[in-house]
């Protein structure tokens, strides 16, 4: 089991990550995630659903005023599966829906051995 799934499995069962800060309110706290990183820590250890709404929310209100998560990814390309590509731009649209929820986008790139 990697560190990053023992964080999201400690996180998930409500463990407080920072129960004993001091003065954790005057904090502003914002939230940065790895969307592609994620999705395949989760798979991999069978956490299929994550409420990334209330993950951020949560995570961010045990450090200080929570102001908003940051979910960054890269689209499929859809000339190699239409169907996965509907499938991950709905996903992304329901998260552009959520309060303090920004997508931010990037661009995937093959690369070769000499890059």
């Amino acid at each position: 089991m990697s560190i990053h799934s023992i964080i999201v499995e400690n996180f998930l069962n409500g463990f407080d990550i920072n129960n004993n800060m001091e003065g954790k309110s005057e904090n502003r706290v914002m939230i940065f995630v790895d969307g592609s990183n994620l999705y395949y820590v989760g798979r991999d250890n069978g956490i299929i659903n994550i409420d990334l709404h209330k993950f951020g929310q949560k995570l961010g209100s045990s450090f200080g005023k929570f102001i908003r998560t940051y979910y960054y990814n890269c689209p499929l390309d859809q000339e190699d599966n239409k169907e996965q590509y509907k499938k991950q731009q709905r996903f992304f649209n329901a998260l552009r829906m959520k309060p303090n929820f920004e997508v931010i986008l990037g661009r995937r790139e093959k690369r070769t051995k000499n890059d």
